[in-house]
């Protein structure tokens, strides 16, 4: 039966760490959550068409912005931050998959900054960033490895959990400031 899993998660694109669990289960069981993955991402697509389709009944003109995933849809996103504000003030970077709490924790000061955040996998750089742009590598060396914050020439503003990462992200960016964006 394991085979039988192992030959089902060749199929996938990519290896996701919440299917590695299903090596020992029923063929059964990997379908199930297989399917269950897809139907949330039916209702996902679903929603974002909603949800478009209500801003373009505004007269307002919505323009899409994607990659193949979702570090590439990140740099995508970057490119037109630095095309809109017509420069480049700072570059967070996050790792995609294990550092969402991080990428929240900076949120508010890219958006201050008008900054842009680009998703890593938290091992190597996705792109090349100019020296020029202060660039930060936010979160601990358990998310974003010591080499991508060489690699990028980054700050590191990580502590040992997301908690202290956080408070990190406080300290440094809003030292003088009466109202938390």
């Amino acid at each position: 039966m394991s085979n039988e899993i192992d030959s089902s998660m060749k199929l996938l694109p990519y290896v996701d760490d919440k299917f590695v669990g299903y090596r020992n289960k029923s063929v059964q069981d990997f379908r199930f959550a297989l399917s269950e993955g897809i139907r949330s991402q039916v209702f996902f697509a679903t929603f974002v068409e909603k949800v478009e389709n209500q801003i373009k009944s505004m007269g307002i003109k919505p323009k899409r912005i994607e990659g193949s995933d979702r570090i590439k849809t990140s740099i995508e996103v970057s490119y037109e931050i630095a095309e809109v504000t017509g420069k480049d003030t700072a570059v967070y970077l996050v790792n995609g998959f294990k550092g969402e709490a991080d990428a929240m924790s900076i949120a508010p000061v890219a958006a201050k900054n008008k900054g842009q955040i680009i998703l890593t996998n938290g091992k190597y750089m996705p792109i090349n960033v100019s020296t020029d742009i202060p660039t930060y590598a936010v979160g601990g060396s358990s998310v974003m490895s010591n080499a991508i914050v060489s690699d990028a020439q980054a700050t590191r503003i990580g502590g040992k959990d997301r908690y202290e990462t956080n408070r990190k992200v406080i300290e440094k960016f809003f030292t003088n400031e009466k109202v938390y964006y």
